[in-house]
């Protein structure tokens, strides 16, 4: 943008306006609906929707009101400007969390502090599904609930824009409050480094083009669904009989397809009816007249295809005599008679003696394999060995008598014997195959044998006997085979020569029939008949037919719709990289700083479908690879705190247990920052860590920031219970009993309901027992070792005294405490004792009664000691 001949920074607001005005109509008012109010109603798309289709030619055209986004147009947001969460309750469902607990959030650091197995996880799983969260997780009911499983649910109040909101879940999970928090957990840690994120709190600006992309394939969707109802099969083809230009018109429907030619067709008059019936009675006389020729010409069309089988048989039989396959098998015999030569001297010759007869016979040979299975089973593949004896006559061996034996199992593994038996295979083969082979060709009970018979009787006697001879040649060649002997060689074919003249001669007699001029007049009256129907025919399906023909042309139309994704991604691509990624890659640069987590981590930005997505890098590879847990987890906060510092939307966050896994050092660091955004938005973090609760707490009390902390326990093996205001490190308030003495007065006040009282002396005890807790730390054991800091003041055990009773004494007070704040829901019949006024004033007057006698058993204990 120039002004007075200066160029002027465009702002996003800006470039998404120009981006609106630039599309056409159609999306124009779409894009405008989302930007102007947040949404689109069905209305709305409805309207888009016949804008849509106006544009494609499919609807006609109407006035259209002029669209131009304007800097005066105000974008309307989803979101309040100002929103805090002020209490969570009545939460049900939660794993095994206690029912009827109250947390109340403070408008800036809420820190709810619990050792592990205390129930922080059950109220983490339920923030995650209430609010947004990378790493949201399935919600058990009480494992040991029995068959009373609760739905999850819970209560929360918001204070939005001033006014109070309070809203349930899950039915109200999509009101726009339960967008604008998020929560940051150990799971999330590895959706940040190993996973590309989407930017999911981003400037409305940008917000706008995934909102966009959403309507836009809503309305691909309302066209795909209207194109698939008209997207059909053309059916009426089937029903018209026969072949005609009509049916060749009505089978080749399209969008191009000519409708005044369809109508001119589809036109069937008075005169057309009375021409149909000449024609129908014309074809029916002609038809009468060639019926005997036309079944003649089937008939030798039928004697046709039998010679052409038989001639086929034929000639696979004469392949199976040819001089090339004799010439195969008489060297085959040939190659067997050497191969069996050549076995007889390589092997059985060397065993001929004058002392035995039968040498190299059959008997021979099978009494040899005998005698080696024989000795597989004595001697397991061994036999013969030097302590061996004759399998027959049980006398010893000689060593010539153990070579003659061992040269015979070399014998039966002899190659040439082998080869042998492989030739002699082959050959048995080919016999095989010659006795499978049929040469009756002409059947007595044959069709084709019959009117041979009757019309060529001299050749199908010359083709028998041809057959007959071949049937005998290979007999004889069987016989050859079988005794592995020679034979002269001499082709042996039945010649096919007469079915060939006998095809010429059928061929010739059916062109002759089928030029007949009786036949073409039959197909010009089945012409003109057919035609005539197919009009009659086209005429009553006309309707329906210009319908399905009016779909394609719809269906053509539709295809030229121009949705524009990849553009509406574009710019959103390059918009966020303007206005939004390099000021993220900025702030978490400086946030990698603050948290002393510079690691070279690298930022990858992509886009699809109208949002934006990131991947952290460290030299091209996952930091979840290549970082130590603790460092993985710095990264992901700074991560998730830069995206939720550039939201608009975002008005809160969530920590669990932030610190795990971290040294001291960068505990100190993230509960600085982390105290520092509790200044800008809402900040709550769940923790078992006390060191990192005390730098919270420390950094609020020095720069006098607003903050509250809640204990989280497990009691009577039920976690989940919250003593509010209440935890570790607010020892120093609870030095005296002041805290349990504010809540006294205020449930001794007249105006004060029966329900609230009892609150507030429960409220009275819980403060109570953390004095107590606070007096054994402070006092009983002089500040030797602090819950949570890590250095042990050694100095001071000297000041350490107390005796018995005194232990007795507050062990039996505690207790009483305990048993008053505990919330457990009693039937009347074992109602516990509900604290009454007089009970926490008695109480509040032993604290202070135990903790002057401490005082004063240090203080003769340092007397004593001097």
């Amino acid at each position: 943008m120039i002004i007075g001949g200066h160029p002027i920074k465009s702002s996003l607001d800006s470039d998404v306006r120009a981006y609106i005005n630039s599309l056409p109509y159609w999306s124009r008012f779409t894009a405008s609906k989302i930007y102007l109010n947040g949404e689109m109603s069905e209305e709305d798309l409805n309207v888009a929707y016949d804008y849509l289709l106006q544009e494609l030619g499919l609807n006609p055209p109407t006035l259209k009101p002029l669209i131009n986004i304007s800097e005066t147009n105000d974008s309307k947001l989803d979101f309040s400007e100002v929103v805090k969460i002020r209490k969570l309750e009545n939460v049900e469902g939660v794993n095994a969390l206690s029912e009827d607990q109250l947390i109340e959030f403070s408008p800036n650091l809420t820190i709810i502090y619990g050792e592990n197995g205390s129930g922080k996880s059950g109220y983490v799983r339920l923030l995650k599904r209430m609010f947004h969260s990378k790493s949201t997780e399935i919600i058990e009911p009480d494992v040991n609930g029995g068959l009373s499983v609760k739905k999850t649910k819970a209560k929360i109040t918001f204070d939005c824009d001033a006014s109070e909101k309070t809203l349930y879940f899950p039915e109200n999970e999509t009101n726009p409050e339960f967008k604008q928090f998020s929560v940051f957990d150990g799971k999330s840690v590895v959706k940040h480094l190993a996973e590309k994120n989407e930017f999911e709190f981003r400037p409305v600006g940008l917000t706008f083009f995934s909102k966009f992309t959403d309507a836009i394939l809503s309305l691909e969707k309302r066209l795909n669904d209207d194109s698939l109802k008209r997207n059909k099969p053309n059916v009426y083809v089937d029903l018209f009989d026969g072949e005609s230009e009509i049916k060749a018109l009505v089978a080749t429907l399209s969008a191009q397809t000519d409708v005044s030619k369809l109508k001119e067709y589809g036109s069937f008059s008075s005169e057309d009816i009375i021409n149909k019936k000449a024609a129908t009675d014309s074809y029916d006389n002609i038809f009468l007249l060639s019926r005997t020729k036309d079944d003649e010409i089937k008939k030798l069309k039928a004697i046709k295809a039998l010679i052409q089988k038989s001639q086929e048989s034929i000639r696979n039989l004469n392949l199976h005599f040819s001089i090339e396959r004799l010439e195969k098998i008489n060297s085959r015999i040939t190659s067997f008679k050497e191969i069996s030569r050549v076995a007889k001297e390589e092997g059985a010759s060397k065993f001929q003696t004058n002392k035995i007869n039968g040498v190299s016979t059959v008997q021979w040979r099978q009494f040899l394999s005998a005698a080696k299975e024989f000795s597989n089973i004595q001697h397991h593949n061994h036999y013969p060995t030097e302590k061996d004896h004759c399998l027959l006559c049980q006398q010893n061996l000689s060593e010539d008598a153990r070579i003659l034996i061992n040269n015979c199992w070399g014998f039966l593994k002899s190659e040439a014997e082998s080869l042998e038996r492989k030739a002699s295979s082959s050959l048995s083969e080919i016999v095989a195959s010659l006795n499978k082979l049929s040469f009756i060709v002409f059947p007595d009970d044959n069709i084709l044998t019959l009117w041979l018979k009757e019309k060529h009787q001299e050749e199908l006697n010359m083709m028998n006997s041809s057959l007959e001879k071949v049937s005998a040649f290979s007999m004889k060649l069987i016989k050859y085979i079988e005794s592995r002997e020679n034979f002269d060689i001499q082709e042996s074919s039945c010649v096919d020569d007469h079915l060939s003249s006998i095809l010429l001669s059928l061929d010739s007699s059916i062109i002759s029939l089928e030029a007949d001029g009786v036949m073409k007049d039959l197909q010009q009256a089945l012409k003109l008949k057919t035609f005539l129907c197919h009009k009659e025919k086209l005429s009553s399906l006309l309707e329906r037919i210009m319908s399905y023909r009016n779909d394609l042309a719809w269906l053509k139309k539709s295809k030229m719709a121009d949705f524009a994704k990849t553009k509406i991604t574009a710019t959103e691509k390059s918009l966020s990289k303007k206005h939004f990624n390099e000021e993220y890659i900025s702030i978490f640069n400086a946030e990698c700083e603050n948290l002393n987590g510079n690691f070279g981590i690298e930022i990858d930005h992509t886009g699809s479908a109208g949002k934006s997505f990131r991947q952290l890098k460290i030299k091209g590879k996952k930091p979840s690879i290549i970082l130590s847990e603790g460092e993985q987890k710095v990264i992901a906060l700074a991560d998730f705190i830069t995206e939720m510092s550039l939201s608009n939307i975002n008005r809160g966050v969530f920590f669990d247990d932030p610190v795990t896994s971290l040294d001291e050092r960068r505990k100190t660091k993230i509960a600085l920052r982390l105290a520092q955004e509790a200044e800008k938005k809402q900040v709550v973090i769940f923790t078992h860590d006390l060191v990192f609760v005390s730098n919270l707490i420390d950094y609020c009390q020095d720069n006098n920031k607003e903050h509250v902390c809640h204990w989280i326990e497990k009691r009577n093996g039920k976690p989940g219970y919250i003593f509010l205001k209440n935890a570790p490190s607010y020892e120093k308030q609870y030095r005296t009993s002041e805290p349990a003495e504010k809540n006294l007065k205020l449930s001794q006040q007249a105006t004060c309901a029966p329900e609230q009282r009892e609150y507030l002396l429960r409220q009275g005890f819980t403060a109570l027992r953390t004095c107590y807790e606070v007096l054994v730390i402070n006092e009983l054991f002089c500040n030797v070792v602090q819950r949570y800091n890590e250095r042990v003041s050694v100095d001071s055990l000297a000041k350490v005294s107390f005796t018995k009773a005194i232990v007795d004494e507050l062990l039996s007070n505690y207790g009483l405490c305990c048993k008053f704040m505990e919330g457990h829901t009693h039937s009347d019949m074992f109602a516990y004792k509900k604290p009454e006024t007089d009970d926490l004033k008695l109480e509040i007057e032993r604290f202070n009664k135990i903790k002057s006698e401490i005082k004063a058993q240090k203080k003769e204990h340092l007397k004593a000691t001097a």
